[in-house]
């Protein structure tokens, strides 16, 4: 045999070696099917909960913390009403009191006299909306004395009533004047709920993209883990290729590299999951019901497949909003308490005039005190009087500051109101716009899996006629993995994108709570 014809048999012999190194390795690679995928986070120990989002959104309605924290601020606005209607409560008062004096005699027709005076009074007052006050009182007084002379009296007793009500008809006068503290509280009240409504909503858009990122990490993990196969399936043949003399050992660094890549890429894939399962146990649980850290979050709810948004007309949405959207609630509140500090401002700008009438019915008497209250009963002895009252501040450069300073409040809350419409009107367009965008994605990536499932379909034909090797198959499997991956991030985002589109309308409300079983 000549040289030739040995060193040919040599080659024949490695390209044979090395085929059946390669077919035995490619018989013995296949991926892990998904489902049969271990989820890092459930091999803890820990319990293992299953939850649907419309459990989620329960949960975090019922036990979020910061919500019901906020939830205390209307009750605290509503003490803030009863606060400024306590000004206008009625008052009852008394009074009572003992006096003793001496004057001396100055002449001989003015004698030395000596007296005790004990004195009662009381009363009840109330003020109302209009301004005005009025003051009831009942007195009495008996009075003891000593002199040099016998004619004067030694004891002497007056009793009577004092009715009197002033208002004012100028300066912090009238029923707008009077209840614009109150209308200031049930505004801010009003405000605080608002406040709380908006907040609702947020925490529930917030645990739904929390939800869906965790179903989307956990697919995602999955899809790293494939890789990670496919990555040491690649290194593995290499390296029996090395065996053979069919590559230099250098060829093996690029898959290495690759390998150190996609484990890379699962520790930060496993590290999302838990990043994402703390994001969710922050939002639905509270810390009293214990070791909240423990438990595992899987998602339960299913992916529907069939979306549409072609019909949203913005402009329709917009109008909801304009309605609904809790924070133009807020700012409008808002508006109505500028206002009221501006009818506040504006009354106590004016001069002061008030109107102050009176009536009595007093007596004094050396006899009884019931002989006294006859006279009083009997209004023997009446006396009223009306009266106006009237000042100017000169200058009023207070009232002056203030009422500017309201006007200006009112202004700048008007027009905080008409740049949050503009801002709803920008984020409903936003929304509608991300819906329809999203639909087409999904479109496309539905395609994309169907061309990749036809692509590996294909290839598995080709392996069974020898013309693709189980590698082939696995790479064209690995871009079905990430293709059915691309189209459930689409389906997601559309997911998240509907509970933003609510949120941007203020429809975004908590599921009814679920029956309860019949006992």
């Amino acid at each position: 045999m000549s040289a030739v014809a040995g060193r040919g048999l040599v080659w024949v012999g490695v390209v044979l070696l090395v085929a059946a190194a390669l077919a035995g390795q490619d018989t013995k690679f296949k991926f892990t099917e998904p489902k049969d995928i271990p989820i890092p986070t459930e091999k803890g120990g820990g319990r293992v909960v299953d939850l649907s989002l419309e459990d989620a959104r329960r949960m975090a309605d019922r036990q979020n913390v910061d919500l019901s924290a906020l939830r205390l601020t209307p009750q605290q606005t509503l003490l803030d009403i009863q606060f400024a209607e306590a000004f206008y409560d009625s008052q009852a008062y008394a009074e009572g009191g003992y006096a003793s004096s001496k004057d001396p005699s100055t002449s001989p027709f003015s004698p030395a006299i000596t007296r005790e005076i004990y004195d009662a009074k009381i009363g009840w007052r109330k003020r109302f909306y209009s301004g005005g006050l009025f003051d009831l009182s009942f007195f009495g007084q008996n009075l003891d004395q000593s002199t040099s002379f016998s004619g004067f009296p030694t004891r002497l007793r007056s009793e009577g009533f004092l009715a009197t009500y002033t208002q004012p008809l100028w300066r912090a006068a009238w029923w707008a004047y009077g209840e614009a503290d109150v209308r200031k509280a049930q505004a801010s009240a009003a405000a605080s709920k608002h406040t709380v409504a908006q907040s609702e909503q947020d925490t529930l858009l917030a645990v739904t993209r929390a939800y869906w990122e965790l179903v989307f990490a956990r697919e995602n993990y999955r899809v790293q883990f494939q890789s990670l196969e496919l990555a040491n399936e690649q290194l593995r043949i290499t390296r029996a290729r090395i065996a053979v003399k069919d590559l230099a050992p250098r060829d093996a660094v690029a898959d290495e590299a690759e390998v150190a890549r996609f484990n890379e890429a699962l520790i930060t894939a496993e590290n999302e999951i838990r990043q994402r399962e703390d994001d969710l146990r922050a939002l639905i649980f509270s810390q009293q019901q214990g070791d909240i850290w423990g438990v595992v979050l899987r998602p339960s709810s299913p992916i529907p497949s069939t979306l549409d948004a072609a019909k949203l007309d913005w402009r329709e949405v917009a109008e909801v909003a304009l309605v609904q959207r809790p924070e133009l609630g807020n700012l409008r509140a808002a508006v109505e308490a500028a206002r009221q500090d501006l009818v506040a401002a504006e009354g106590e700008f004016n001069p002061q005039l008030d109107l102050v009438g009176s009536y009595n019915s007093s007596t004094a008497t050396t006899s009884t005190f019931s002989s006294a209250w006859d006279d009083v009963h009997n209004l023997r002895y009446p006396d009223w009087s009306v009266r106006l009252l009237f000042s100017y501040p000169l200058g009023n450069r207070a009232a002056r500051s203030r009422r500017d300073r309201a006007q200006l409040g009112l202004e700048a809350a008007s027009r905080r109101v008409v740049a949050r419409e503009i801002k709803v009107r920008t984020e409903v367009r936003q929304a509608v716009r991300n819906l329809k965008t999203l639909t087409e994605s999904i479109r496309a990536s539905r395609e994309s899996v169907r061309l990749a499932e036809n692509d590996l379909d294909t290839a598995r034909h080709k392996l069974r006629v020898g013309s693709l090797t189980f590698f082939d198959v696995a790479q064209r499997n690995q871009q079905l993995q990430l293709a059915r991956s691309r189209q459930l991030r689409n389906q997601l985002d559309f997911r998240i994108a509907e509970a933003v589109l609510l949120h941007a309308q203020g429809k975004l409300f908590p599921p009814a709570p679920e029956p309860e079983a019949p006992k």
